[in-house]
């Protein structure tokens, strides 16, 4: 997928690098519907966690842990105001950010 590709799509979603889960994953912005699909860089669900909401998965899931947490912060810099993540149902963010929680393990976010 290219983003020429995309650009013909309604929307126009941006390709977003959000590597880290594992190597070249990317996420999907639609800047129009503030919206962001996010694959597994950021879920709201997991069958191995009890919290709900926005939050990063353990550890062990991601490649590289370190990079996800960068991927978060690309994230929270779109603004985007609606989630829809690879695991967990959409979630929209009423004040338009993703906050992480400062020591980022198995991190919810607020």
């Amino acid at each position: 997928m290219t983003q020429d590709i995309l650009d013909a799509l309604p929307g126009s979603p941006r390709i977003i690098a959000t590597g880290g889960h594992t190597s070249g994953h990317v996420s999907f912005f639609v800047p129009s519907a503030k919206a962001v699909v996010t694959g597994d860089a950021l879920v709201t669900g997991h069958a191995v966690s009890l919290v709900r909401g926005p939050q990063l998965l353990p550890a062990v899931f991601h490649h590289h842990p370190s990079e996800t947490l960068a991927s978060v912060e690309v994230l929270r810099q779109l603004g985007a105001e609606t989630i829809l993540p690879g695991h967990g149902p959409l979630v929209s963010v009423h004040d338009g950010t993703i906050e992480l929680v400062s020591d980022g393990r198995y991190a919810p976010f607020a």
